[in-house]
């Protein structure tokens, strides 16, 4: 996310933060194929076009930056909206954290298992059946 606060409000142009934060993205760009970069656009409920404008300009600077930086397919994995609410991103961290600890509980307790298990005898145990292809000493 490409906040309003990593470009500079007279030129529209990224700041050196915000470079440096697109210049991250675009080295996951590649790895991931549901990334998607949204660039924060100012709220739609001035009548005036010259939000829409400015919300135009900030996404196009973003997708010609990451064109520069070798990204594919821009158009479709690049938006600018408004964000729901600045805890959204939070919100999605502790989302994943519900579902994912169920798994990395799992495995642990597997580990654990696998630690804990008691170790192998190295002699026989009479009280064991014969082995395949032993005959027994009553036999």
């Amino acid at each position: 996310i490409l906040r309003r606060s990593e470009f500079d409000s007279s030129t529209d142009q990224l700041t050196p933060g915000g470079e440096e934060h697109l210049k991250e993205i675009a080295q996951q760009w590649q790895s991931s194929e549901a990334g998607v970069v949204i660039v924060e656009a100012d709220s739609k409920s001035d009548p005036s076009d010259q939000l829409a404008l400015k919300d135009d300009d900030r996404l196009s600077i973003v997708r010609q930056r990451l064109s520069e930086l070798g990204a594919s397919r821009i158009e479709e994995r690049t938006v600018a909206r408004p964000l729901s609410s600045e805890h959204f991103p939070k919100l999605m961290k502790v989302g994943r954290l519900i579902a994912f600890a169920p798994l990395g509980l799992f495995l642990v307790m597997q580990l654990l298992l696998f630690v804990s298990r008691p170790a192998r005898a190295t002699h026989d145990n009479p009280k064991t059946p014969a082995r395949l292809g032993q005959r027994s000493s009553n036999s």
